[in-house]
């Protein structure tokens, strides 16, 4: 399956069972590549839907689709950082959730530029923050690769978790400084920004 075409958009209600699938679909792949990342619902199923649906009320959740309608990709971000995990609370950060991009646009780069949108969209947005599972190294390599630093490192600069992945299984916190973004997407990704009047409310810079 292609997307030459890519749109992006606020979730909705009816976007819940298409995001779940999407998190089902790359957390199978996951078990391939030797990381028991999404092995399961984190706590469970139901607390799984709650964290979308929170999201989602709180205007915050975008997904991507393709041009047959189907979901390749999702991302929430918002300025409210998880305190459990955060110490610090710069006016300046946003922070990202439940990046998923799906296999089939795999090798488009699209979680690297929906990271990038993320930051340079959200207005007066310096740094952009983001959680990930605690033992996933190619996670973190990935992370590093596009210019994320660990925020704590013990002695052999390996990420120290905030948290016990028993009490917060994406216990590893990495950051970046936002970077000025372009004013029109790669052509890898034909990727169109609809609905600017929501956007606008939440207080985004729309192209």
């Amino acid at each position: 399956m292609t997307h030459d075409a890519l749109i992006i958009r606020s979730a909705t209600e009816q976007d819940i069972p298409a995001i779940i699938e999407l998190i089902d679909r790359r957390a199978a792949w996951l078990r391939t590549m030797g990381t028991d990342q999404w092995a399961r619902p984190w706590p469970d199923e139901e607390g799984r839907a709650l964290r979308i649906r929170e999201g989602l009320k709180c205007g915050k959740t975008f997904v991507v689709a393709g041009d047959d309608g189907a979901l390749v990709a999702t991302v929430s971000i918002t300025r409210r950082r998880n305190p459990s995990l955060w110490k610090d609370d710069p006016a300046d950060a946003v922070y990202l959730h439940r990046l998923v991009v799906d296999r089939t646009v795999a090798g488009r780069k699209l979680g690297g530029h929906l990271i990038h949108w993320a930051g340079a969209a959200y207005l007066g947005a310096q740094r952009i923050r983001i959680d990930v599972w605690s033992d996933n190294p190619g996670l973190h390599a990935y992370y590093r690769d596009i210019h994320f630093d660990f925020v704590e490192t013990d002695a052999s600069g390996a990420p120290v978790p905030a948290l016990a992945k028993e009490e917060w299984p994406s216990g590893v916190l990495l950051e970046k400084v936002v970077e000025p973004y372009l004013t029109t997407w790669p052509e890898s990704v034909h990727f169109t920004p609809v609905g600017d009047d929501l956007l606008s409310e939440l207080g985004w810079r729309t192209r």
